[in-house]
């Protein structure tokens, strides 16, 4: 089982795509994929990826209840929610993979064998153990595609210094339109969505005697206290959060993301993202 020690999460636009549950022996955190067109497949839902970590979330939470396997509550919770589309979408199966709604996912498990880890996405795992040593775990393979972004979002900013923000992000559509069509593929990087594709490629760790451990879920937008603007290392991070709160941690986010808003000393797509968090110690 798990207590929750400290826990928040903040829209960085009208919606907030985060979402984060604790239920029993299982605790996750989502962060939807916001999409780059005008196609709405789920338009009684704020945004795509609203309905799809909604939808997903209520799945693992009826799982959870009798489920003591990981990986057979992920399966149970994504062909609910494939099911759950169908109902919605009459062509759901024709629409094409990179226009489905989609997100980052971490889950953790403690069970009798040790604390279970899967992560697919930018949502890392920060585990705390009783030597005060910090681990990170998570899935590190959309690191190389998100840096590809910023050196051309950076290149374009130097090349066109007096342009509007939204010239700069107009002249990466084509090429964040190309990275969704690679997605789930060998080609992009991997996310979850609503098939059962990208159930192999979750990045998955157990650590056999968790006893006395913390663990602190987050999102890439409240991470990027780490490694966009560097103000911390993950352990550093970890301690602020455990006695600070995740709150503060939302604070300091917000503040930064503030003192940059044309986003020209720390370049991004998102000048405020949403951002999540929860920390975790096992009871």
């Amino acid at each position: 089982m798990f207590q929750a020690l400290s826990s928040g999460t903040l829209a960085g636009n009208q919606h907030n795509e985060d979402l984060f549950s604790v239920s029993g022996r299982f605790a996750w955190i989502m962060d939807g994929v916001t999409g780059i067109t005008d196609r709405r497949l789920f338009p009684s839902s704020p945004t795509d990826a609203v309905w799809f970590v909604r939808t997903i979330d209520r799945f693992l939470k009826e799982a959870a209840i009798t489920q003591p396997n990981i990986n057979e509550l992920i399966r149970i919770a994504i062909t609910e929610t494939i099911s759950r589309a169908k109902n919605e979408i009459e062509d759901f199966l024709r629409t094409p993979p990179h226009l489905l709604p989609a997100a980052s996912f971490s889950i953790i498990c403690h069970s009798e064998d040790g604390l279970h880890l899967a992560s697919i996405g930018d949502s890392p795992i920060l585990v705390k153990s009783p030597n005060g040593s910090v681990q990170l775990f998570g899935d590190n393979r959309v690191t190389a595609f998100e840096a590809e972004t910023i050196t051309l979002l950076s290149e374009f900013q130097h090349q066109a210094p007096e342009a509007p923000r939204e010239t700069h992000l107009e002249a990466l559509r084509e090429p964040l339109l190309q990275q969704r069509r690679h997605r789930n593929s060998s080609k992009g990087f991997w996310v979850a969505d609503p098939t059962t594709n990208w159930l192999p490629q979750l990045v998955s760790v157990t650590i056999p005697e968790p006893e006395g451990c913390e663990i602190l879920l987050c999102t890439d937008g409240l991470y990027r206290l780490c490694d966009l603007f560097h103000k911390y290392q993950p352990d550093s991070f970890f301690d602020r959060a455990r006695t600070h709160g995740i709150p503060r941690l939302l604070e300091e986010v917000r503040h930064l993301e503030s003192m940059d808003p044309n986003c020209t000393t720390t370049p991004r797509i998102k000048t405020s993202d949403d951002a999540t968090g929860l920390l975790l110690t096992l009871s």
